[in-house]
């Protein structure tokens, strides 16, 4: 009985010292958010996610994981697996911003594959410690180099997340005076422009000792661009150990590696002269822009015929032809929900009685789609074997290469358009249940490495704008879930299929639907090297290498077709972008 009531005693202190606190953290978290969000907008999470005060209600002295994710729940009404997501997504992208001081929870990072966050970004104003850098400039034909020390002051971080507000937070319009107020006299200037960093260079030749006796020039700027892109080697050119390289400073002639892919991660631009830094050879070069191609073309060892005669059969299919089949000799499994042939052989016929012409005979159990029920013994068939001629035509890449809005079937689906929520939202309104979910598709993109326009466009297609029955949200196992790329869904079991599937990956939301089928697509296809909407629906190399159809996304021969007008029409909402094309070539 003492012993009862000595544990009730040191349960009653210990709550008496740590629920005051608790509660006095959560209603500071409350008066950063009041002070985070402008007064006359109703405030949103998105609106948070914007600023520095997330992270600080994230680190507040008192506050563990599981209350502030608690206290997001309650002031934003989100729910607890979307909030977690989107937490981890800040996280990942606000990390390289922040020093290594006072890091976030470790057990919260852990869970998203992080090891920390860094320090406290909540003044905008506060400048990253000075870093200097060498960086040896030459021209490219000359072997005297010019060396120059940058000391770099970056006014506030920068990150894609912030990318929108930076030409706001930098000064554009203040004078070079104001702007010097802040730079030591040993600095060089910075100036941010939009993801790109200018550093004003000093014009001796020799390494500057002391930067205050040289005088800055514009004639020397430098613009420092961070975003990652991907080029093509043109096999002409060398690859060099800085950017300006002359002889002494090449590594390797580019001929052997025509075509290459090659992953930039650094762009330094002076007047019209363009460098690129990036791993090719397993090493890190520089390579002249010239020497670089924004399209490549990938050589295949087989012919368009070929290829299509392959491809023939019922992983390739129409919806365009007039085709009917007798009713008596078609059954219905109720268990599967399919259509299937009873007979040995079966004529397909051009029109609905014997009098027409057969086009295609189909086996004992083949299934088959068709268009309502039976007119006067006939049904007409919906999804049908193409012919060679037609699977010919979608095939081939000339047909399509030179037209604006059918050259986004090459468009390589693992670079990020940059669009915001912004557009993506006015875009979705009224489209059913993806409407409101421009947010779902960045986060998607950004966690899965898909272009977040492609799985929007994508998504669209699928549903019918936001109104199919499985993304309407249907009940299955008594839960509602939804399924936003008919993942699961086969042509003879489009329903059930698509709503079990949808059931055992745990999607009962738009949300959840959307980010955890962009897993699916990133991994299965982009991530395998089928990173175009070509490749997705053809993938040639299997075609070569199985002598049959294998990993293709869609049986319907005009399924890349069809999914690029969504992606046009976004794209040009835009406005200004760089497509990066992989077009596929027959060499046999």
């Amino acid at each position: 009985m003492k012993k009862i009531g000595l544990v009730l005693l040191i349960l009653l202190f210990t709550s008496n010292l740590t629920l005051p606190y608790v509660t006095q953290a959560m209603q500071e978290g409350t008066h950063v958010i009041e002070q985070c969000l402008t007064q006359d907008e109703e405030g949103s999470f998105e609106q948070l996610l914007t600023s520095d005060c997330l992270y600080t209600i994230m680190k507040s002295e008192g506050l563990s994981e599981e209350q502030y994710i608690s206290f997001f729940m309650d002031q934003f009404g989100l729910e607890e697996m979307e909030l977690r997501e989107r937490l981890a997504v800040y996280i990942q992208e606000n990390l390289p911003l922040h020093q290594e001081e006072d890091p976030l929870e470790e057990d919260f990072i852990s869970n998203e594959e992080n090891d920390s966050i860094s320090d406290d970004m909540s003044d905008t104003d506060q400048s990253i410690e000075e870093t200097k850098k060498e960086i040896i400039d030459e021209d490219g034909g000359g072997d005297e180099k010019e060396q120059r020390t940058e000391d770099v002051t970056l006014e506030e971080p920068i990150s894609e997340a912030f990318e929108e507000d930076v030409g706001n937070t930098t000064g554009e319009n203040a004078t070079e005076e104001e702007t010097n107020e802040n730079v030591s006299e040993n600095d060089t200037k910075v100036g941010n422009i939009g993801n790109q960093v200018e550093v004003k260079v000093p014009e001796d030749d020799k390494i500057a000792d002391d930067l205050s006796e040289k005088e800055v020039t514009s004639e020397h700027s430098v613009q420092i661009e961070r975003t990652s892109k991907v080029r093509y080697i043109s096999g002409q050119g060398a690859a060099f150990n800085i950017a300006w390289g002359g002889s002494e400073n090449k590594l390797f002639d580019l001929s052997s590696h025509k075509s290459a892919r090659f992953d930039v991660h650094l762009t330094e631009q002076k007047g019209e002269e363009v460098w690129y830094q990036g791993m090719l050879n397993e090493q890190e070069v520089w390579i002249n822009e010239k020497h670089l191609n924004d399209h490549t073309y990938i050589p295949y060892n087989i012919s368009l015929e070929e290829a299509a005669q392959r491809q023939h059969g019922v992983y390739a299919v129409t919806d365009t032809y007039r085709q009917f089949v007798s009713a008596e000799y078609i059954s219905y499994n109720s268990t599967g929900n399919y259509y299937y042939v009873n007979a040995d052989v079966l004529n397909v016929r051009s029109g609905p009685s014997t009098a027409y012409a057969v086009v295609d005979r189909l086996t004992r159990d083949t299934r088959v789609t068709v268009r309502g029920n039976p007119q006067n013994g006939w049904y007409q068939l919906h999804w049908v074997r193409a012919s060679v001629e037609d699977i010919a035509y979608y095939m081939n890449p000339n047909n399509f290469i030179h037209d604006e809005r059918q050259q986004f079937q090459f468009l390589d689906l693992a670079q990020s358009s940059g669009v915001t929520v912004e557009v993506l939202n006015q875009y979705l309104e009224g489209k059913g249940t993806l409407s409101g979910q421009g947010q779902a598709f960045i986060d998607a993109g950004r966690m899965h490495g898909v272009n977040e326009i492609y799985l929007l466009s994508h998504a669209l297609l699928e549903t019918g704008h936001g109104t199919s029955f499985l993304a309407s949200g249907n009940v299955y196992n008594g839960t509602i879930v939804y399924n936003m790329f008919g993942i699961g869904a086969v042509d003879a079991c489009p329903n059930e299929c698509g709503l079990e599937r949808a059931y055992n990956e745990g999607w009962d939301s738009p949300y959840k639907a959307i980010v955890g089928g962009a897993s699916y697509i990133g991994n299965s296809y982009v991530k395998a090297g089928q990173n175009t909407l070509y490749k997705m629906r053809w993938n040639i190399d299997g075609l070569i290498e199985n002598g049959r159809p294998t990993h293709q996304y869609a049986t319907d021969v005009g399924w890349a077709f069809k999914q690029v007008n969504n992606m046009y029409n976004l794209y040009q909402e835009i406005g200004s972008y760089n497509l990066v094309l992989e077009i596929p070539r027959f060499d046999g």
